[in-house]
């Protein structure tokens, strides 16, 4: 039973994710003032989207492995990736 709430809860995070990185690459293929600045910026959204779904992961495992260094950078980064994702 374990297994199958896991999938699911898995299923449903891969779910808002992918409807996450869809709602920012069309709010940001918006905003370019051309067509290359509008493929870029989508680019860059899908690009943040995907470092806010793996840096909370990679920031537990550097803590676990006591690399300080790498935990503070993945978490100034995880800040910037939500900053990006809050301005709109």
């Amino acid at each position: 039973m374990r297994i199958i709430v896991a999938v699911v809860l898995f299923l449903a995070a891969l779910l808002a994710i992918a409807a996450s990185m869809g709602m920012n690459w069309a709010f940001w293929t918006a905003q370019g003032a051309n067509a290359e600045m509008s493929r870029v910026l989508g680019a860059v959204s899908i690009t943040v989207d995907i470092f806010k779904a793996v840096l909370p992961m990679v920031i537990v495992w550097a803590w676990a492995e006591r690399l300080r260094l790498g935990t503070t950078i993945a978490i100034l980064l995880l800040c910037a990736c939500l900053t990006f994702s809050s301005v709109h």
